[in-house]
């Protein structure tokens, strides 16, 4: 048990680590696309939202799969 708890205290960190750099990325997005857009240049950027989308449900699968091994 007292494994489970060092392993838990691991998973929060990842996971807010993990939102940390979401939070950062998003930001630098939201300032690059206000820009284009006040210069009349705006062209849409998928690969970063791909990146966004699949580090979010890796984090989730990770997360799901950790609370029911814990059950």
């Amino acid at each position: 048990m007292h494994y489970q708890k060092e392993y838990s205290g691991v998973t929060g960190l990842v996971l807010v680590a993990a939102g940390v750099v979401i939070l950062l990325l998003s930001y630098l997005n939201y300032r690059k696309t206000r820009k284009r857009i006040i210069e009349n240049v705006f062209v849409g950027n998928n690969s970063l939202i791909l990146i966004v989308t699949v580090l979010i449900m890796s984090i989730s699968i990770f997360l799901i799969g950790y609370l029911f091994s814990s059950l």
